[in-house]
């Protein structure tokens, strides 16, 4: 087995995640926003960050039908897949690693 080198780069834990509304979607805010998530502190952090806890509990609370079918929310800022469907129901989800909170990825 090897072991890490201090070469090896430490590996990221924030997510920057752009979402992109979906086309024909009633949506209040039609432009992208950007939030930035951290599923080991099950963190967000972005001034969009209110409108995905709305959409989050929202979710917990009703539940969440997907084209497989239900889907239940036990812990979605801690399991990808859980955060993942809630927001396929309304946006382009661009997930990318970056070092900290606010930091855009370097294709941006």
């Amino acid at each position: 087995m090897t072991q890490p080198t201090n070469d090896t780069p430490a590996p990221l834990q924030w997510i920057c995640l752009q979402l992109i509304p979906l086309e024909g979607k009633d949506m209040s805010d039609p432009d992208a926003i950007t939030v930035w998530w951290n599923p080991d502190e099950q963190t967000l952090f972005g001034d969009s960050k209110t409108l995905v806890m709305d959409l989050i509990q929202k979710a917990q609370s009703s539940g969440l039908e997907t084209m497989q079918g239900a889907f239940e929310i036990t812990e979605p800022l801690g399991k990808p897949s859980q955060l993942a469907a809630i927001l396929a129901q309304k946006y382009w989800v661009v997930p990318q690693p970056v070092e900290n909170p606010g930091d855009l990825p370097e294709s941006a």
